[in-house]
This record gives structure tokens, C-alpha cells and sequence, in this order.
């Protein structure tokens, strides 16, 4: 959805029933407008890194046990932009700590190494288990 599309939705709401009955709705379009754009750039960017039917993502993140972890993936790529959020919205709905994913080309993938770290067994060797140092 264009920007003059949802303006004229905005402006055909307001007209018809009022600003103020209407500022929920206008607020529930542009959210609806902007994940749409961000669902668009997430495609483009793994579009842009894909080579031959593949693409590359770096992921890093720490789950709730402090257990911090980065690893370099190399997936097929989806048959369509929908695949891919779904793919994206159903990995992220497990976990349970922050994680970030850069998409890269698989080359650059294949080379990162697996790693992970228990900070929280490391803070309790090392003689401080009640404050984790990452």
C-alpha cells in the first residue's frame, strides 16, 4: 500500500465521520501501513544478499538462562515475501531473550563461527553468581 492510497483512506475516514470519532482508526491505518513497509524491507534486504536460491543470517542473542550465543545460518530462500515474515515471526514467537539477524550473502555466513557462553555458570566459577558480566 502507497502513501496516496492510505491518505485518501485517512482523508474518505475523517470526512465521513468526524476527526475525533476517527483518530483510533487513523492511528490502526498507519500502524498497519508502517509493518507493511517494514515487512517490504526485511524481503528487499534478503533479496539483495540471496545467491543462488540461498540466503545468509547472522544471528546473536542471550535466552533467559544468560546463555549468549551467535551463530551464522544459510537458509533457501522463501517463495515469496509472506514465507519469509512468517518464517521470521514463527522463530522469533520462541524465543526468549533478545536476538538480533543481519542477512548476508551465504559466503559470509558459511564463515562465522558457532559460539555460545554460559555467563551465568561463568559469574558463579569465577565467585560472583549473584551479578553476570557479559
Amino acid at each position: 500500500m502507497d502513501r496516496k492510497v492510505l491518505k485518501k483512506m485517512i482523508r474518505s475516514i475523517v470526512q465521513q465521520r468526524g476527526e475525533c470519532q476517527n483518530a483510533a482508526r487513523v492511528r490502526e491505518l498507519s500502524r498497519v501501513h508502517d509493518a507493511i513497509n517494514e515487512r517490504g524491507a526485511m524481503w528487499a534486504r534478503i533479496q539483495r544478499v540471496a545467491v543462488d536460491g540461498q540466503y545468509g543470517v547472522l544471528i546473536s542473542g542471550m535466552d533467559c538462562d544468560c546463555v549468549r550465543y551467535s551463530r551464522g545460518s544459510i537458509l533457501d530462500l522463501p517463495t515469496g515475501a509472506m514465507a519469509a515474515v512468517k518464517f521470521w515471526d514463527d522463530h522469533c514467537s520462541w524465543l526468549d531473550g533478545p536476538e538480533s539477524q543481519h542477512f548476508v550473502t551465504p559466503a559470509l555466513a558459511a564463515k562465522e563461527p558457532s559460539e555460545s557462553r554460559d555467563l551465568a555458570l561463568e559469574a558463579f566459577e569465577d565467585g560472583h553468581p549473584h551479578v553476570v558480566f557479559g
